[in-house]
């Protein structure tokens, strides 16, 4: 008898390595309740290279993971893989893969930032972490509020000159 207790992830030991290795190809990405699980060996996170984490995008939605871990582990061993998905189980066209060392990263990485993956051109970088990356703030939308219910476009655009500071893309309301 077996007992599961979830905590969303689970430990499985094997008496030996060679049916745990078996086990963990075979069941590695395979969709359960519509999300693809991840098999890996037990390792301390911390002890994971930073340096060895590709982040990929551009990925077709025809990609599967699969065909990702078939073409990057020709650069070397291959700790984790993931697309992103959405709650539907479709791809969010981006994804990550895990070397085991920082070298085999590099390795893939120095074959340039394009690369043919299937029929998908996917981008590769070295990934950064949300706290690392360069936090440029991208807004550039601007909201007014509380103009008259008469107002024109015409009047606007007289009354609020933003073509002096820029480019204006557009001017989207309801006149």
């Amino acid at each position: 008898m077996v007992n599961i207790i979830s905590f969303v992830f689970i430990f499985i030991n094997f008496f030996v390595k060679k049916i745990a290795e078996a086990a963990r190809i075979n069941a590695n990405h395979e969709i359960i309740l519509r999300k693809p699980i991840r098999v890996t060996w037990k390792k301390n996170f911390r002890e994971l290279d930073r340096e060895a984490n590709v982040y990929i995008r551009n990925i077709s939605p025809t990609l599967t993971i699969q065909d990702l871990d078939s073409y990057f582990s020709k650069y070397g061993a291959i700790f984790s893989s993931k697309i992103a998905l959405d709650e539907n189980g479709n791809s969010l066209g981006y994804g990550y893969i895990q070397f085991e060392k920082k070298e085999q990263a590099e390795a893939c990485l120095k074959q340039g930032e394009l690369q043919m993956v299937k029929d998908s051109e996917c981008k590769m970088e070295k990934f950064q972490p949300s706290k690392v990356r360069d936090k440029k703030d991208l807004r550039n939308n601007l909201y007014i509020k509380n103009l008259p219910d008469d107002i024109t476009e015409t009047v606007l655009t007289v009354y609020l000159n933003f073509e002096i500071f820029g480019i204006l893309l557009f001017i989207l309301g309801l006149f």
